[in-house]
C-alpha cells in the first residue's frame, strides 16, 4: 500500500492510529477533487476533443473549486473516522516553496461545470474505507 495525497495520509493514520508529520500551515488552503469525479470529467473531455478535432494543444485545470484549509481536512477525517488523528507540524527545506493559497479555477467547457462534485465528507469516507478494507488484507508497516 502506498498512501498518496492528504486525505489518503490522513486516513491512513486514522486507521492505524499513527501521527502524521505535516509540513505546510494548518491554514493552507487546497482544493480537493474526488479521483471519480476527475475521472468523469477527463473522459467527458476526451470525448468532446475527439468530436471537435481542435487543431490547437487544448489544456483544462479539473477542480472543485472548493478550497479547504488542511486544518478543515483534518477534521473531516477525524469525524468520518470517529477518533483523533495526530498530527505533528514540521518543516523541511522545501516547505517555504509551497504556496499558502492554491485554489484553482476550472478552465473546463460549461456543460462540464455543471457535472456534480462528490462532497468532501462523502470522498473521505470512501477513502477511508478503502483504506481500512486494504490494511484487513496487508497491515501496513510505517517506514
Amino acid at each position: 500500500m502506498k498512501a498518496q495525497g492528504l486525505v489518503s495520509l490522513l486516513c491512513l493514520a486514522a486507521a492505524t492510529r499513527r501521527a502524521l508529520n505535516l509540513f505546510v500551515p494548518l491554514d493552507t488552503l487546497r482544493d480537493y477533487l474526488y479521483v471519480d469525479d476527475a475521472a468523469v470529467m477527463i473522459v467527458s473531455l476526451l470525448m468532446a476533443t475527439l468530436r471537435s478535432q481542435p487543431q490547437t494543444l487544448v489544456i483544462r485545470n479539473l477542480a472543485s473549486e472548493r478550497p479547504v484549509p488542511v486544518a478543515g481536512i483534518v477534521r473531516v477525517v477525524q469525524q468520518v473516522a470517529r477518533r483523533p488523528v495526530r498530527v505533528g507540524l514540521a518543516t523541511s527545506p522545501t516547505s517555504g516553496d509551497q504556496p499558502r493559497d492554491l485554489r484553482v479555477v476550472s478552465c473546463a467547457p460549461r456543460d462540464l461545470a455543471r457535472a456534480p462534485i462528490t462532497p468532501l465528507p462523502v470522498g473521505v469516507k470512501r477513502i477511508y474505507e478503502h483504506t481500512l478494507e486494504i490494511l484487513r488484507d496487508q497491515p501496513y508497516t510505517w517506514p
